[in-house]
């Protein structure tokens, strides 16, 4: 499991990997989910979805699953660089 200094180390962790994610997609055509179990995938989508976690979730701002979807998410609507 990646430990992450700042909110910030998180988004920009989660940028680079969102950026990538939509590349092998493009290429590829994989999944633009890159995860594989139920609850990561979940996870992912909430964010890509842009949508409240549950109470007893990790904070959003620091879950990297979470902001790995709202980045692509983000990056696919072109609302970031």
């Amino acid at each position: 499991m990646t430990r992450f200094a700042s909110t910030q180390a998180v988004r920009e962790f989660a940028l680079r990997a969102a950026r990538d994610d939509i590349r092998r997609h493009i290429a590829d055509g994989n999944d633009l989910n890159p995860f594989s179990t139920d609850g990561a995938r979940h996870c992912w989508k909430l964010g890509f979805d842009n949508s409240p976690t549950n109470g007893y979730d990790t904070d959003p701002a620091w879950d990297s699953i979470y902001q790995r979807g709202r980045a692509c998410a983000e990056l696919l609507k072109g609302s970031t660089s």
